[in-house]
């Protein structure tokens, strides 16, 4: 007899195993046998995944990522690459450093002068330091 693994959104087939296990010491009888024959299981084509409750990074916006790895190189390459992680008091120094950019972009500056990259970029960067070190707490 083949093993029947049972999931738990298949509750008629749940119910049919807990009575069986319950009944007959997981043997089927004929007539439980016959019930799970009628019901209805998806055969699958292809490989199973499950993923739905991961996080879908297929969404996140490819230009903006792009735009934020720009201004990310160009911070190493000003700084040294990760010298974010260094800096003292990095919380209220990547609050301000955000504002000054969202504010640039109120005032209709859309272009930070000293990179040539876009203050939004700048902003969503800041943002990605302070919710890294927000999380490391």
């Amino acid at each position: 007899m083949k093993s029947i693994t049972v999931k738990p959104e298949h509750s008629k087939l749940r119910q049919l195993a807990i009575k069986a296990k319950t009944n007959h010491g997981y043997k089927l009888s004929q007539e439980m046998l016959k019930e799970i024959e009628m019901i209805e299981i998806p055969m699958l084509s292809t490989g199973q995944k499950h993923d739905d409750e991961k996080p879908m990074y297929n969404l996140l916006p490819a230009n903006a990522i792009d735009s934020m790895a720009k201004v990310m190189t160009f911070g190493a390459n000003k700084y040294a690459p990760n010298s974010w992680q260094m800096v003292d008091n990095p919380l209220e120094r990547y609050r301000a450093a955000l504002l000054r950019h969202a504010f640039a972009i109120q005032r209709g500056e859309l272009i930070d002068n000293e990179s040539g990259l876009p203050h939004s970029a700048h902003v969503m960067v800041n943002a990605a330091f302070i919710n890294e070190l927000e999380g490391s707490k």
